[in-house]
């Protein structure tokens, strides 16, 4: 059965892959037309409105009227977006921020993920680096065996509980499509663990049982870790005597 679902995938994979060539071919016209988007999506907030989005025809025009903004100039808005205030910088309200290392004069940042980023940007590139990675590998199994993703956390907002924050690999393991998830290995209850030690040791011994896995993600410093450990337990003396039908590591980071 798992066999004719990932040929089923890797019809469709095909079909989006052609599609791809559009935005490789016309990278410019693609560039352009996602600024015309996403002037249209916000001319009516706080920031569109400051800056007269709705007079904006050019890339050229964007460039001379908007100020390049750091972190600095930017946090006062997200500060009250995270407080549930809607229309600030984006359309409605964003639930979603994404935890990343401080290189400002704050510890960290956080990035607003609003739904359209995470549908079109991390949800949408997650389904093309695959449509890439099944053009390149033609005996590609992910959707036949198993995949692991090492992941962060996910922490309520305390001075307003309706907001999420959290590395940015957890708020897409949350959000992951359904059709995705039996593929996955262990739970994503245990991917989105907040206590490192104890969601490293469950994903090292669901790892070193599962001979069959075929692919992981995760930032580059944490999976060393992870696989270490499997070899630990194994007592292996590298990955490929664990898992010997490993195709492929996606990460960012």
């Amino acid at each position: 059965m798992r066999k004719w679902i990932n040929q089923a995938f890797k019809w469709y994979y095909k079909q989006r892959y052609n599609s791809l060539q559009h935005f490789m071919q016309r990278p410019q016209e693609v560039q352009e037309g996602m600024l015309k988007h996403l002037l249209e999506s916000t001319k009516h907030t706080e920031w569109g409105r400051q800056y007269d989005y709705r007079s904006i025809r050019t890339p050229e025009q964007f460039a001379e009227r908007v100020p390049v903004s750091d972190y600095d100039a930017l946090k006062p808005y997200i500060q009250r977006m995270m407080m549930g205030e809607k229309d600030v910088l984006w359309s409605g309200a964003v639930r979603w921020y994404s935890k990343s290392s401080g290189t400002t004069s704050d510890r960290s940042k956080f990035i607003p993920v609003t739904s359209q980023n995470l549908k079109k940007c991390h949800i949408r590139g997650t389904w093309d680096t695959m449509a890439m990675f099944y053009h390149n590998r033609p005996d590609a199994r992910q959707f036949e065996c198993k995949s692991m993703i090492m992941g962060g956390s996910l922490f309520t907002y305390e001075p307003y509980p309706k907001t999420m924050y959290g590395d940015v690999s957890a708020i897409m393991i949350h959000n992951m499509p359904a059709v995705g998830r039996p593929f996955f290995t262990p739970d994503f209850k245990t991917a989105l663990l907040h206590n490192w030690e104890e969601k490293l040791e469950k994903l090292a011994r669901a790892g070193a049982n599962e001979p069959d896995m075929v692919m992981i993600g995760g930032v580059p410093t944490w999976t060393v870790v992870l696989l270490r450990r499997i070899l630990e337990i194994t007592g292996k003396d590298n990955m490929l005597e664990v898992w010997p039908n490993f195709q492929g590591y996606v990460h960012g980071g």
